[in-house]
């Protein structure tokens, strides 16, 4: 459930694990005389007890009821979409790694460490992030020099 890149000896993700941006990253990496600096990618089963929990919350509920009546000219549905969406941005905020989750993250972290880094980008994303029929560009966070360790 995490992925390393570069990664000569793995096989190829799938785009559903990792999503687009990490594909790409993995792909990149395994170029010859291509630049990418070393990272990983947290999959999607390394989230699954999360995306459990917040499924077993109201506010789950709430946005599907308002995606099932969703109508972009109607200034109701929008907002009572957006509020559904806080919400559950509010309840995965509080959401934090298990310990077997911060021991795998370290030792991801350890190995990029290993090889110099001291610092890091983290991405969020997702596999739905870029669909042929819509994109969630800019919804999703990028943080620079994040100090590689885990605390």
């Amino acid at each position: 459930d995490i992925v390393p890149f570069p990664d000569a000896a793995g096989d190829v993700p799938a785009l559903g694990e990792v999503g687009g941006k990490g594909l790409s990253l993995w792909r990149m990496s395994s170029i010859k005389d291509l630049q990418v600096p070393s990272g990983f990618v947290l999959t999607m089963p390394f989230f699954a007890h999360w995306f459990e929990s917040l499924k077993a919350q109201p506010c789950w509920q709430e946005m599907l009821a308002a995606c099932k009546g969703y109508d972009p000219d109607d200034q109701a549905s929008v907002q009572g979409l957006h509020a559904a969406c806080q919400a559950s941005k509010a309840a995965c905020s509080a959401m934090m790694f298990t310990e077997m989750q911060q021991q795998r993250v370290a030792a991801a972290l350890d190995v990029m460490c290993s090889e110099g880094a001291k610092f890091v980008a983290v991405r969020s994303s997702s596999p739905e992030e870029d669909l042929a029929g819509m994109s969630f560009a800019g919804g999703y966070e990028t943080l620079l020099g994040v100090k590689a360790e885990v605390g």
